[in-house]
């Protein structure tokens, strides 16, 4: 029953992020494709390995957590070439 669970989020989580995708094709979210995952009642969309590593979006929806990720990444200062 919780491999049926997981499967339908999973699914869930493609469709709504796909979704996100063609709304924003230029945002980072799109670029990047964070992995989305669930903590209690938010959503998490993150590139990083660990909390202190990289950008992470949270939010009450897999919408709002990619439009947080996409914020924080375009105010995030990147190392530019010289």
């Amino acid at each position: 029953m919780a491999k049926k669970l997981k499967i339908r989020f999973a699914a869930l989580v493609a469709a709504e992020a796909e979704k996100y995708y063609a709304a924003h094709p230029l945002g980072a979210a799109a670029v990047r494709h964070p992995r989305i995952t669930i903590d209690h009642d938010r959503y998490i969309a993150s590139t990083a390995r660990s909390i202190k590593g990289g950008v992470i979006g949270f939010g009450t929806s897999i919408a709002s957590a990619l439009r947080a990720f996409d914020e924080l990444y375009d105010r995030t200062p990147w190392p530019r070439p010289h």
